[in-house]
Parts: structure tokens; C-alpha cells; sequence
């Protein structure tokens, strides 16, 4: 949000937590506002993931990829015309757009925070000591690890939806590159059946298909089906999880998020 809209808070005294609530702050604006095209969509599916700590329901994006008719409603700029927008008014695709907010953003932040609370005076950097300022602090809820681990997934989503530059070795590079970028949470039969199962595949992989269009549309839906949960599993494997943590807090994480109607 910008600094006009974006809500006034008292602060806590803790830089991260700060910081954590000012990117939720953005990833709502982001949403609320509409998307330019399917590949914004999953981007900020990415960014939403790394901000709210793994918290975020898989549910999210099985809906997304499953429910096609959902990318108007969430796609605002004229590129929504390819998705049956004369199905669903601006009206209802920011209604549901809202429902989204409510069912999937909002407990991951709420999980985030709680997550997040019992080491948000700590400083992981090279120097314990450092003095940190939150306008001074570039690292995802002070964590340099989780940059790191960002950059990764953001790289590995973008060959994957711009087609693997290269042939079959740099397609088995990309898919062990998803080790990383998943912090080894990527789904071992995928990355076989990637190179194994078919022809078509390595050919929409690698952006030799037929018909680009349609090989652009199976990536966005690979990167829904595998690569969207396989990173927010690995934000979780990385972030691990507090040691304050009741098993009451646990029990109600597990529970947040659910299957929207439309």
C-alpha cells in the first residue's frame, strides 16, 4: 500500500515484525487492485508465500489452477477478455477478490506473525551486534536466508514460464535446480515424469511446442500444480517453526484457509 492508504500502527519496538506487516500491507494493495496477466497472479502467489513464512493454505492454489473461470476475477486489465470475462462483472471480481483476502491472505498473515513473534527482537545477520533500522533492513523479516531462498524460486519460476532456454541437459539442470529453490521440498516424481514421461512435455517445457500459446498455458498450470506448493513447503522447511509455539497455535494454522465458492 502506499504510505497515504497504508494503515497507521503503533510500533512494537521489533524492526521485523514491522517489516513483516508492511509487506502483508502490499501484497493486500496488489491483490484488492487486480493483476495485469496470469504471470502477475503467480508471482505474487510466490511473493505471498515467502512473506507470510509458509504459512499460506496449498488450497489457494489448487483453486487457482483447477477453476480457470477465477482468473478473471482476478486479472483487471484487458487480458482478462481471454478468460471468460463477460462471465463475471468488476463487481464481482473484486468481491471475490476480497474473498480471497479473507479465506487464504489473512490467516497466513495472522500465522506469519505468530510465527514469526518469538524471535523478532533477533538479528540474523553476519554480526550479532548490528544495529538494525527497519528503513535500513532489505531482508525478508530480517532473515538473509530467506532472500537468498527467494532469489532462487524466482528464478526457476521464470525460466519455467518463459521456457527453459537450451535442450534436454539444461532441462535436467532446471529440475535439480528446484532442489534449492524448494529447499528439497519439490516433488521427486515430478522431476522424472518432467524429462520421462513424454515428448510433449520436454517440448512445452523448453518452449519448442507446437502452439506457444498453449505451451505457456500447461507451464502456468505446472507452476500452480508443483512449483507454487513445493516453494511455500520449503519456506516452511527453512523457517522451521517457532520454539514458543503451542500446540494449540499448531492445531488452529493447520486449520486456516478453505475452498471458495464463486
Amino acid at each position: 500500500m502506499s504510505s497515504e492508504s497504508a494503515p497507521s500502527r503503533k510500533d512494537f519496538g521489533r524492526p521485523a515484525l514491522r517489516r513483516l506487516e508492511e509487506e502483508h500491507d502490499d501484497l493486500v494493495a496488489e491483490l484488492r487492485a487486480g493483476f495485469d496477466s496470469l504471470d502477475e497472479v503467480i508471482f505474487w502467489c510466490q511473493r505471498l508465500s515467502m512473506r507470510t513464512l509458509g504459512c499460506l493454505d496449498d488450497g489457494l492454489y489448487q483453486q487457482f489452477g483447477n477453476e480457470r473461470v477465477l482468473w478473471s476475477t482476478l486479472i483487471t486489465s484487458p487480458e482478462r477478455e481471454r478468460y471468460g470475462h463477460d462471465t463475471v462483472s468488476l463487481e464481482a471480481a473484486e468481491e471475490f477478490r476480497l474473498l480471497v483476502e479473507a479465506t487464504y491472505v489473512l490467516p497466513a498473515t495472522r500465522s506469519a506473525f505468530r510465527k514469526l513473534r518469538g524471535s523478532a527482537g533477533e538479528y540474523f545477520g553476519d554480526d550479532k551486534d548490528d544495529t538494525v533500522t527497519v528503513a535500513d533492513e532489505q531482508f525478508i523479516a530480517m532473515r538473509p536466508a530467506l532472500d537468498h531462498l527467494e532469489e532462487r524460486q524466482k528464478e526457476t519460476l521464470s525460466q519455467l514460464l518463459d521456457g527453459i532456454e537450451g535442450g534436454k541437459p539444461e532441462l535436467l539442470d532446471w529440475l535439480r535446480d528446484l532442489n534449492g529453490a524448494t529447499f528439497g521440498q519439490i516433488d521427486s516424481e515430478f522431476q522424472v515424469r518432467a524429462f520421462k514421461e513424454s515428448r510433449v512435455t520436454q517440448e512445452v517445457l523448453l518452449d519448442e511446442f507446437e502452439d506457444p500459446s498453449a505451451a505457456r498455458k500447461t507451464r502456468q498450470l505446472f507452476a500452480f500444480e508443483f512449483l507454487l506448493p513445493a516453494f511455500n513447503a520449503g519456506v516452511r522447511k527453512l523457517v522451521g517453526k517457532a520454539g514458543e509455539d503451542t500446540v494449540e497455535e499448531e492445531e488452529d494454522d493447520q486449520s486456516a484457509g478453505d475452498h471458495i465458492d464463486v
